[in-house]
């Protein structure tokens, strides 16, 4: 064999073998995309806060609590479906879990999930894919054609805070209008839930202004057992506001 097709034969062969490693490295590279970025994973409520008060032409919202076991998880989707038949509600809650370094330690989550408008009557709140029966929601008859029995308060924020033996809610919002007010606020315990009403009212004067006027309303909540609630505030339009709160 000459040195010019010994050279030549060298070459192609150098040259497949840069080939064969650029389609190497390639799909390596694809592989490594592919595998980026967080997988979704389900999640685990280890308790569900239920508030009562709802009735037929109210928007349900119940709250769920679970822990992660380590700093790599995030909150995701919570999957809601109604089985009006059997009255249940199956939720499905899911979290992303993400790679790298994760700190061994339990972080506490917790999610407002909307149900939506349900009949009146007692319902089963079902955990999918365990079907663990995590509590129930009582949903009583509408009494109005409104969507709320009261004119709520427009409410942005709760704080709950103890002052001694005092325990007291802070509820802050803004007024669309100058002339309302709080005329009262219906507190009321339940085994794991307190609820606030926050009732609203349109006082007659002649210089009421259409704006944006803040409020802050203190409210003391009366006698309340040591532990952990669900603090359940309504506010205008069937909103609400939910926070989880230790009482001492």
């Amino acid at each position: 064999m000459t040195i010019s097709k010994r050279k030549s034969i060298g070459f192609l062969t150098t040259a497949l073998s840069v080939l064969c490693l650029g389609a190497a490295l390639t799909g390596f590279a694809s592989s490594a995309v592919a595998q980026v970025g967080p997988v979704k994973v389900a999640a685990v409520f280890s308790k569900i806060y239920a508030p009562g008060g709802f009735d037929s032409n109210d928007v349900v919202q119940i709250v769920g609590e679970g822990m992660f076991r380590n700093t790599c998880y995030r909150h995701a989707e919570t999957s809601v479906s109604v089985d009006k038949l059997k009255r249940e509600i199956h939720v499905g809650p899911a979290a992303y879990e993400y790679g790298g370094l994760c700190l061994q330690m339990i972080l506490p989550f917790q999610r407002v999930v909307d149900v939506g408008i349900l009949p009146p009557g007692k319902w089963n709140i079902i955990q999918e894919p365990t079907s663990e029966v995590l509590g129930t929601v009582s949903i009583a008859p509408a009494t109005v054609d409104s969507a709320d029995d009261y004119l709520y308060a427009p409410i942005s924020q709760a704080f709950y805070k103890e002052t001694g033996t005092q325990k007291e809610v802070v509820l802050n919002g803004e007024f669309p209008n100058s002339c309302f007010a709080i005329e009262s606020v219906k507190v009321t315990l339940e085994p794991d839930v307190i609820v606030l009403q926050p009732i609203a009212k349109m006082e007659q004067r002649a210089d009421c202004q259409a704006g944006s006027f803040s409020f802050s309303h203190t409210v003391d909540i009366g006698t309340v057992a040591k532990g952990r609630y669900l603090l359940h505030v309504r506010s205008m339009n069937g909103n609400a506001v939910n926070s989880l709160v230790n009482v001492e």
